[in-house]
């Protein structure tokens, strides 16, 4: 080749090279005009020839665009080089070596094997800033011809039967040339990778960026989007995804979460409740993902080709079906066991075939579980007509009922079939639209339907296979289904269990445990896990207030409370007939309101003198600081000679902050949990409960005395009472430990944080223990676990973010240690001494301990443990079997 003299960039083919064979192939259709209208002048092809110089010694041709109108001596541009192994690279004039560099483009064929004469591969493009290599589109070859597919390009009818120089042509001038000129780039080739690129964080504006490049792909005419693309980008144009900025919704108000473990499907989790979309339109967007994932997967390798009719009719597919797929069942690895046929294990198999529901437009499930008698309720809250495919508008109720009859169905069928125990099955379903569930807290909650399934009819239907593939309306009537049912509601949990109904009930404390529950409870009666103050009383006290709760006037509520009176009159209890006496005399005044819960405990219970004196002292604090403290030790002195509040030789008082702290006190005491620290010396003993109140009043006493030196010995003293006194409890620990710090003792405040740690379960105690505990070692001159404390402070909580970070910043100043990674972080804490909580054996014991309270109905222990097991071994079958307990009490 030879450049024409005067016109850089311009080159001709010598005459030998023509005389030897070296030519100009052109091809038509290369480079289509552009959105904006532009048109190339010239014609576009490929020179190649042996004779062909210069060129590398390896061989290869030159991509090049004409110049001109003379076909006898053709000038033209050289836009590219190709070489024989399926590379092009960008260039503007003849080659003598390979350039050492990535190509810009390639085909890369696949390992499997495939018949003779045959491959098949991908092509790549490089074309970003990364310079990392995208797959555009893909190849096949048998006999040297080819064939591109798989692609946003529209090559029509050149797509197939191609040379190898055609084909590498056509694809650099029309995947990497095209779009330098200034079209838009065409998409990576794999649909299925969406999400990936979506990501957990503002995912509405990625949502909507990805809608934008869509459309703006589309505006070229030569790019199709494959099917399930367009299907998405409908989807998420219906659900009112780009309304959601002009209603001044935020991008950061929820978090997108792509299940991994279960469903492998993708929800929402709001962020913000305030600043949240309507639960509608989040279902909305939901669904628009779920069905192209699902699609895509029912699809499988043709979801990159496939065409939007078919599509469409996958996707319709998904709705029609939903009742045909499988629920697998099967162990839960890292999920605590309980008994064999026991509440737990029935809880945790039942929410797994909820989570492993994949569903294209989401229901939510509520599970209610009455293992005595093997009744089991799904609640159900299905998608508005809205959701539904688009074919079937006409139909969109009656395709409404058919879905959630079908999940419903499909839950049903799968406890039957796995769960020999389950007698029957009641299935309730609510529309999503203008109930509670989207906001409307004030909407009457009528059900679509209600419908009692036995094991009978399971059995007479073949697992109801029937009414799963076709229509479920008859099997319903045939069962006595309700429709329309005003005021439905799911089983209230606390009527549905044992422990709860027992609550009237003062005697229910002494009953004793089960003989599988002892050991991981480390209790032999009921009593023994108590955390209030005269549980008995309290559990009478807010039986009523649910009573009167539901009572419509006064003289309801007053004869409630009077038949309660009656039994403890029956049972010669006169301090809970004294206390309905209160509670009658107060509704008769009108000065308590039947319908405030609280109040009517409070009331029931009578005054608390600890509480009392905390307010007051929290008001003399501001102005008189030792008459608080007078108040406060006054109290606790007439409490612990009023009340008995003082440890003996065959008696204990202690205190609790949760189930938590009250099993590891008990494993202690038991000596099952030996790394507790002080409580094997009141094993044996009898242990009762203390009022909250006397413990905060120790608590407030360190608080008022921690900075004051000629009283430093009474805020240690009464801080190690409360220690004592509460031994599981980490806001004692830290209390004391701060004290200590206060008055610059750093090797007590040192051991008393660390062994804190030690007991440590809620996030909010652990954050402020690492961070007392960075302060302290960074002043015993043991800055890098200073470092690692404050670290462990941020992670534990954001709430002492700002202060640990500061704190952080002036230890690295001062002392020039470096930030470890995490797990350096925790391995200087364990070089220091320093338990990384909470701790491996504290969440085993809490495993076994709530397995065993469950199973041993002891719902309210349960619900309670499994809420502190959540945020530390998350796992969202467990989450659906808390929520099967219903709120807390």
């Amino acid at each position: 080749m030879q450049e024409v003299a005067g016109n850089e960039g311009v080159w001709r083919l010598e005459p030998h090279e023509k005389m030897l064979g070296v030519r100009l192939y052109a091809y038509d259709g290369c480079v289509p005009p552009l959105p904006d209208g532009t048109r190339p002048q010239g014609r576009f092809g490929v020179v190649g020839g042996r004779a062909l110089r210069p060129k590398p010694a390896s061989g290869g041709m030159y991509v090049v665009e004409t110049v001109g109108e003379t076909p006898t001596d053709q000038a033209m541009r050289i836009i590219g080089y190709i070489d024989v192994y399926g590379r092009a690279f960008a260039c503007a004039e003849p080659q003598v070596a390979p350039p050492a560099r990535l190509p810009d483009v390639e085909i890369a064929r696949f390992s499997e094997p495939m018949p003779k004469g045959e491959s098949a591969g991908y092509v790549y493009v490089r074309d970003g800033e990364t310079g990392d290599a995208r797959v555009v589109a893909s190849y096949r070859e048998k006999r040297d011809r080819y064939h591109m597919f798989d692609t946003w390009y529209d090559f029509g009818a050149h797509a197939q039967d191609m040379t190898y120089k055609e084909l590498m042509t056509r694809a650099y001038l029309a995947l990497y040339h095209r779009p330098k000129l200034g079209a838009p780039a065409v998409p990576s080739r794999d649909v299925t990778k969406l999400l990936d690129n979506v990501g957990p964080e503002k995912p509405f504006a990625n949502l909507r960026a990805f809608v934008s490049d869509v459309r703006t792909v589309l505006a070229d005419s030569q790019l199709k989007a494959p099917g399930v693309i367009e299907l998405l980008v409908r989807n998420l144009e219906a659900s009112g995804l780009e309304r959601l900025r002009d209603q001044g919704v935020p991008d950061d108000s929820v978090r997108l979460v792509r299940s991994t473990r279960y469903a492998h499907t993708a929800y929402f989790v709001a962020n913000n409740d305030a600043g949240a979309p309507s639960t509608s339109t989040l279902w909305a967007i939901e669904s628009a993902l779920n069905r192209y994932l699902l699609a895509c997967e029912k699809l499988g390798e043709r979801a990159s080709e496939a065409a939007l009719s078919e599509c469409e009719r996958v996707d319709e597919a998904l709705f029609a079906t939903v009742g045909a797929q499988e629920l697998a069942g099967g162990g839960l690895p890292g999920v605590p066991e309980g008994q064999d046929g026991g509440e737990w294990g029935l809880r945790c198999r039942l929410s797994q075939s909820v989570e492993q529901l994949r569903l294209p437009a989401r229901v939510d499930v509520e599970l209610r579980v009455d293992a005595a008698s093997g009744a089991v309720t799904f609640g159900l809250t299905v998608p508005p007509a809205k959701l539904m495919p688009k074919s079937l508008d006409e139909q969109a109720s009656e395709q409404v009922f058919s879905y959630g009859a079908h999940v419903g169905l499909l839950l049903a069928a799968h406890a039957f079939s796995a769960e020999q125990a389950v007698q029957t099955v009641k299935l309730v379903a609510w529309p999503l639209e203008g109930g509670a569930a989207d906001g409307n807290q004030d909407a009457e909650r009528a059900a679509l339907f209600e419908v009692d399934l036995t094991r009978r009819a399971f059995k007479e239907t073949n697992g109801f296979s029937d009414a799963l593939a076709n229509d479920a309306r008859l099997l319903f009537e045939r069962e006595g289904a309700r429709w329309d049912v005003a005021g439905a509601e799911l089983p209230d949990p606390r009527l549905m269990h044992p422990a709860f109904e027992a609550w009237n009930e003062r005697s229910a404390g002494d009953a004793p445990l089960p003989a599988f529950a002892r050991e991981p409870l480390g209790a032999q009666r009921e009593r023994d896990m108590d955390i209030e103050y005269d549980t008995a009383y309290r559990r009478v006290a807010e039986n009523l207030a649910d009573q009167l709760v539901r009572t419509s006037n006064t003289s309801e509520a007053i004869a409630a409370v009077r038949a309660v009176q009656a039994r403890a009159l029956d049972a010669k209890d006169e301090r809970a007939a004294s206390a309905c006496t209160r509670l009658m005399s107060a509704l008769a005044e009108g000065s308590l309101d039947a319908a405030d819960q609280n109040a009517v405990v409070t009331c029931f219970l009578g005054d608390d003198r600890c509480l009392a004196a905390l307010n007051r002292a929290h008001t003399l604090a501001e102005t008189d600081q030792a008459a608080a403290v007078s108040v406060l030790t006054d109290v606790i002195s007439e409490a612990q000679l009023l009340d008995g509040f003082v440890d003996g030789s065959s008696e204990v008082y202690r205190a609790f902050d949760g189930y938590g702290s009250r099993v590891l006190y008990n494993l202690a005491r038991a000596g099952t949990a030996a790394f507790v620290p002080g409580v094997q010396a009141d094993a044996d003993k009898r242990v009762r409960v203390v009022p909250d109140s006397f413990y905060l009043c120790h608590l407030e006493v360190v608080h008022l005395l921690e900075r004051s030196f000629e009283r430093a010995d009474d805020a240690i003293r009464y801080g190690a009472a409360a220690v004592a006194m509460a031994p599981t409890c980490a806001m004692g620990y830290r209390v004391l430990g701060r004290a200590y710090m206060l008055q610059g003792d750093m090797e007590h405040a040192f051991e008393t944080l660390t062994r804190g740690l030690l007991v440590a379960m809620q996030p909010a105690d652990i954050s402020l223990m690492y961070y007392q505990l960075g302060y302290v070692a960074w002043k015993l001159g043991r800055a890098q676990a200073g470092v690692a404390c404050y670290l462990k402070a941020v992670e534990a909580s954001p709430a002492i973010a700002l202060q640990a970070t500061a704190e952080l910043k002036e230890l690295v100043d001062e002392t020039g240690v470096s930030i470890p990674s995490h797990d350096q972080a925790e391995q200087d804490l364990q070089n220091a001494g320093i338990l990384c909580a909470p701790s491996p054996e504290v969440l085993d014991a809490l495993d076994a301990a709530l397995a065993a309270a469950c199973d041993a109905g002891l719902a309210h222990v349960t619900r309670s443990l499994l809420a502190t097991r959540l945020r530390y071994r998350p796992d969202d079958v467990l989450m659906g079997v808390l929520r099967s307990f219903g709120e807390p009490a």
